[in-house]
């Protein structure tokens, strides 16, 4: 059966995936949630894999308690390789795992960490309904930003979303080509000056090996008592 909504959250987080499951259930969206996430076994978590598969939009809540939740980073890595379109709900102020900054870096976040919570998942479930109306089926992980949704910044009073960008990963693969290129370079410039030194070396020797009589090989002539050089002798060669 498909859902429209599957949502991954902690176990002691079970009060803010109910409330999201109410406004949901409030705008005739469907969703999927599990009774139990970290004692789950393993047929429970094959359905729980297979009901996010059978999902359009996953909504990962973050927390210091989803941070400690083993299963959580599985259910992550599901959704981003069976191609779901995830949106991270952050509850609290704690930095999420670096395993899930990998995986989520690059998608639009909301951030209920200040007051009102109806406004946030007010907020929530319009981007979800946006969502599902734009494509009708199962959308990609990372979707475009939509320049729709209102960005304040996550540190500003009554912010209720904002972005994690990932200015790092870009300057990294800016830095990565850049570092190439100059090794390419590097190696093209050595094998030239090694082929141009082989290059002069054999036209030296060849240039010895043609033209032997423009060495001046003859010994230096000697002078007599008197310090006269020696006349050079005739010969007759009749």
């Amino acid at each position: 059966m498909k859902h429209d909504v599957f949502i991954v959250h902690a176990d002691k987080d079970r009060s803010i995936a109910d409330a999201i499951c109410q406004k949901l259930e409030s705008a005739g969206l469907r969703y999927w949630i599990s009774a139990r996430e970290t004692s789950a076994g393993d047929e429970e978590m094959k359905e729980i894999l297979n009901a996010i598969e059978c999902s359009q939009v996953i909504v990962v809540i973050l927390s210091a308690n989803a941070n400690a939740d083993p299963a959580i980073k599985r259910k992550i890595v599901h959704a981003h390789y069976t191609q779901r379109h995830i949106i991270p709900f952050r509850v609290g102020a704690t930095i999420p795992r670096g395993e899930f900054l990998f995986y989520l870096g690059s998608a639009s976040w909301f951030n209920a960490v200040y007051p009102p919570a109806e406004e946030h998942l007010e907020a929530l479930k319009d981007r979800i309904k946006e969502l599902i109306h734009k494509t009708g089926s199962a959308v990609p992980a990372f979707a475009p930003e939509d320049a729709a949704i209102k960005r304040l910044s996550p540190d500003a009073p009554g912010a209720w979303t904002g972005v994690v960008n990932s200015p790092r990963r870009r300057s990294f693969g800016l830095l990565k080509w850049v570092s190439i290129a100059t090794i390419l370079c590097s190696v093209g410039w050595a094998v030239w000056f090694t082929l141009r030194s082989q290059k002069d070396g054999k036209s030296l020797a060849l240039t010895h090996r043609q033209f032997p009589d423009r060495l001046d090989l003859s010994p230096t002539p000697t002078r007599d008592s008197d310090g006269n050089a020696p006349e050079p002798k005739m010969t007759n060669d009749d």
